[in-house]
């Protein structure tokens, strides 16, 4: 299971972000897409940008996720990877 954890940038509706997921869908991965921010966070953020670089409250959210996704009857026992799409692309 790949987790697309989106804190702030493209949302999980992105369609760059449904192409990638489907491309991992037809690989054999599952997908679970997901905004770190909700409506309201994000709205806020826009202005002062700092949502995005609360760790605390963004780490909390992935592992609240993680833990769902693990003690799902048909993903528990599944493999768990993250990835953050607006970090992806990044020039390192």
């Amino acid at each position: 299971m790949v987790i697309f954890a989106h804190g702030s940038g493209r949302s999980r509706l992105s369609s760059r972000n449904r192409f990638v997921a489907s491309v991992l869908l037809q690989a054999g991965s599952g997908t679970l897409l997901l905004d770190l921010l909700n409506t309201e966070e994000k709205q806020v953020d826009l202005g002062t940008q700092h949502l995005r670089f609360d760790v605390d409250l963004l780490a909390s959210r992935l592992v609240e996720a993680t833990e769902w996704m693990t003690t799902d009857s048909k993903t528990g026992n599944l493999p768990v990877g993250y990835w953050e799409p607006a970090q992806a692309l990044q020039p390192h």
